[in-house]
This record gives C-alpha cells, sequence and structure tokens, in this order.
C-alpha cells in the first residue's frame, strides 16, 4: 500500500491514484476482518472466565483502566495536598462513615413489619394434597436460597 501510495503522491496519475485507493481498501477489510476474528476467537476462548472476557471486551472497546491519584483534598474548607494528610483525610471520612450515618437515622420506636404491607391472599378454599405432593414439592425448592421478609 505504502509503495502505490508513493507512486500516486510522486506520479499524480488517475490511474495511480485508483489503484492506491483500491489497495488501501482492500487492507482496511484485511484488517477489519483479522480484528474481528482475533477477538471473537479471543472471546470464545474465555467463556469460563467471565472477567477475562470483560477485560478483552474492555481493550476493544478502548476503555483502559486508569489509576487515579488524587492531589488535592478538601475537607470542611481546608484544602489537603501533602500525600499523608490526603490519606489520613480518606482514612478518617471511611472509618467514620458508618457512626456518622447511624447517628442521622431516626430511632423510632416502632417495628419494621409494621411498614410492609400485608399480602391479599388469593386463596378461596384449600385443595386436598397428599403428603408426596407436599414431599415433591419441597424437594425442588432451592435449599441455597434463604427465607425472605415474607418467611418463605
Amino acid at each position: 500500500m505504502d509503495i502505490s501510495k508513493r507512486k500516486a503522491i510522486i506520479k499524480n496519475l488517475e490511474a495511480d491514484w485508483l489503484v492506491y485507493k483500491q489497495t488501501r481498501n482492500k487492507v482496511n477489510i484485511e484488517m477489519k476482518k483479522a480484528k474481528k476474528d482475533y477477538y471473537s476467537k479471543r472471546i470464545a476462548g474465555q467463556k469460563q472466565n467471565p472477567k477475562e472476557a470483560w477485560k478483552t471486551i474492555n481493550n476493544l472497546l478502548g476503555r483502559q483502566n486508569k489509576p487515579t491519584k488524587v492531589n488535592e483534598l478538601s475537607i470542611s474548607g481546608n484544602n489537603l495536598t501533602n500525600s499523608e494528610d490526603i490519606a489520613e483525610g480518606f482514612n478518617e471520612f471511611f472509618s467514620n462513615i458508618g457512626p456518622d450515618l447511624a447517628s442521622k437515622i431516626d430511632t423510632s420506636n416502632y417495628n419494621f413489619q409494621e411498614y410492609i404491607k400485608k399480602p391479599k391472599s388469593e386463596f378461596t378454599a384449600f385443595e386436598s394434597i397428599t403428603t408426596n405432593k407436599v414431599y415433591y414439592l419441597l424437594r425442588g425448592l432451592s435449599s441455597a436460597k434463604a427465607t425472605g421478609i415474607d418467611k418463605i
């Protein structure tokens, strides 16, 4: 491609420019195809590892992890620029975030269950059921699931 471009620039003939453009287009098509094949194979090979697959996708999209450095931190109107002061400021903030938020919570004497709406029953009549059916249905429940607020 570089040869045909150089030739087109030097001679400046329409035919040479046409050859250059056709060559350039073929190269671009092949490059796109090669890139597509490369990333398709790479992602297909990472089906068992989603973290690596997402790294590949983010790389393809041009998203790179950029380290973030804090040069200045403002706390209560004080601007901190020293690295140790900034680290201490972050430490102070994150170590006190729990107690600070907890102090802002209204301590009412209400039970949390009073805020939960009671479900309206859709059942109007009970059907007879065998113990085998109950056992079968219970075996179908996932043991990896915890009970919810409705105790189910």
